[in-house]
């Protein structure tokens, strides 16, 4: 494997907490030796399906016009893809998701039986996709959080025909840009290793995802923390005379680790 398309469905795109992951996944990856082409759906103009199957009646044509082509282009061009997204009313993040409706244009009407179930075959136009990973982050603490998420990617990665290779799930996300580099680093450098990992052996092992994964501060602590954060941000806004804090203005969390318990 030697191709990667990292697209990332973050609304706050490369300043968003699930990038933190990537940019260390993607090091891995590049040193590695494999190539890695990224892509943000904030950056995207893509209309949602339209639902009239134009595309089966005529040989995978889709009706509208916009970024989609560009994102099949680079599908064509990989043979492994990652979804990374933040959790989002316990799923993929809407945009991200509107994305992937668009993959019907290369999916062929006819059904399938796959393993004993039903399944559409894919179109010659198909991408060249073998390996499908995860990256995500979520605001709350438990693991729990990414089940939906968990089971809806690895049912894409049936429909696409390709393995799913393994998940980098981060539990209470947002701890990666308030707490020390040194208690964060473990997470950063196993994210580093799961990419060169993937590209060297096919796939993550399942001692690295959860080296990924590990508490980095407990529930209640971290509970005091982001409500403490988002007091800040809401008397900030109050007395803003546009009331809008853009997400690079945030307070930082940690000015309130004084006023925390141990």
């Amino acid at each position: 494997m030697k191709r990667m398309l990292v697209i990332n469905g973050s609304p706050n795109g490369a300043k968003g907490n699930t990038e933190i992951l990537v940019n260390a996944f993607v090091e891995g990856v590049e040193a590695a030796g494999a190539s890695v082409t990224r892509l943000y759906t904030k950056n995207l103009r893509i209309n949602p399906c339209c639902g009239t199957l134009h595309c089966w009646k005529n040989q995978g044509k889709c009706c509208m016009k916009d970024d989609m082509q560009q994102v099949l282009e680079a599908m064509n061009n990989a043979d492994v893809l990652v979804l990374a997204s933040p959790v989002h009313v316990d799923g993929l993040t809407g945009p991200l998701k509107n994305l992937l409706d668009r993959f019907v244009v290369r999916v062929s009407p006819y059904i399938v039986n796959r393993n004993g179930h039903n399944t559409h075959a894919l179109s010659n136009k198909s991408s060249s996709i073998k390996k499908l990973v995860l990256i995500s982050n979520c605001g709350f603490h438990e693991m729990d959080n990414f089940d939906a998420m968990l089971v809806h990617v690895k049912a894409i990665a049936k429909l696409f025909h390709c393995e799913f290779a393994g998940a980098l799930l981060r539990p209470h996300g947002p701890a990666m840009r308030f707490l020390p580099k040194n208690l964060i680093s473990e997470v950063i450098l196993s994210a580093k290793m799961a990419g060169q990992e993937l590209i060297k052996a096919g796939r993550m092992s399942e001692k690295l995802e959860q080296a990924v994964s590990q508490e980095l501060i407990g529930k209640k602590k971290y509970e005091l923390m982001v409500n403490a954060h988002w007091t800040k941000v809401r008397i900030k806004s109050f007395f803003s005379k546009d009331k809008d804090i853009s997400y690079s203005e945030k307070p930082s969390l940690s000015t309130e680790t004084a006023y925390l318990p141990s």
